[in-house]
């Protein structure tokens, strides 16, 4: 004689748990990929400093910078 559970006929606890188990997993793969997508976004921000232009670019910025707090003071400003 089959078990019912939860008042589903046909499904015996031992089928419920692999629904759960089932559904448990999915919700990590889908944690996961979560977090796959957010770290892929946060490492898209980060140059490759490998790249001649990315240095380039982190150079001219760098003096963009330091030219700017020359030109209109700042707490970095030594004088």
């Amino acid at each position: 004689m089959m078990s019912s559970a939860q008042g589903v006929p046909g499904l015996s606890s031992e089928d419920l748990g692999l629904f759960n188990l089932s559904s448990q997993t999915r919700r990590s793969q889908t944690a996961r990929g979560q977090l796959a997508t957010r770290s892929a976004r946060w490492t898209a921000r980060v140059p490759d400093l490998s790249n001649q232009t990315a240095r380039d670019n982190i150079s001219s910025r760098s003096d963009q910078f330091q030219l700017a707090v020359h030109l209109f003071g700042g707490p970095f400003n030594p004088t």
